[in-house]
């Protein structure tokens, strides 16, 4: 089946809240919602990069990466977190997901982005190119308990300038609440 991945525009945010309301239910979505609506209109998010993916003319799938600031001895870079991802049951477990997750790293990295970070689930995530952050040097904006501490992730876009800014991150207004901080 044929997969389109573009650019999410204004007129796809029902859609897209629909997606996340579909993948993690009523109750458990509004925290999301809320969270995607936030971003979206938050100039310290940016840039953003939201995409969505296309099924037989039907928007499946979503993933949101918006800017953090690592804050290090040698200063200050940009870098984004993935936050939120979400494919409707119906399209789940067919690749979609790490579709979007592919080419929201691809387009990344031609932003000159050098470092992405999620907190999720250790067994999906590391198999796009996520790592434990802890051990990388890079420190969460909120505590996470210990039992979770492999869930603080990153992927390293660009070596050279991860080496070089490891530290706190700090994440856009928006995202810069304790209730987002727990896996």
């Amino acid at each position: 089946m044929s997969l389109e991945i573009r650019k999410s525009i204004d007129s796809d945010r029902s859609l897209i809240n629909h997606i996340h309301e579909q993948a993690f239910g009523l109750e458990n979505s509004r925290e999301i919602i809320t969270l995607i609506n936030d971003l979206l209109q938050d100039q310290t998010a940016e840039p953003c990069c939201s995409l969505v993916a296309i099924q037989q003319s039907k928007i499946v799938g979503h993933i949101l990466f918006s800017n953090v600031k690592i804050i290090s001895d040698q200063g200050v870079i940009s870098a984004s977190i993935l936050a939120p991802l979400a494919v409707i049951p119906a399209a789940q477990n067919q690749g979609i997901g790490g579709q979007l997750i592919h080419d929201g790293i691809n387009q990344l990295k031609a932003m000159g982005v050098p470092v992405v970070f999620v907190l999720g689930y250790p067994e999906y995530y590391t198999r796009y190119g996520f790592e434990p952050a802890f051990p990388r040097g890079y420190i969460p904006p909120y505590p996470i308990v210990k039992a979770q501490s492999d869930a603080w992730m990153v992927n390293i876009l660009d070596a050279d300038l991860a080496r070089k800014y490891q530290g706190k991150i700090h994440c856009a207004d928006a995202f810069n609440h304790p209730e987002y901080w727990r896996e």
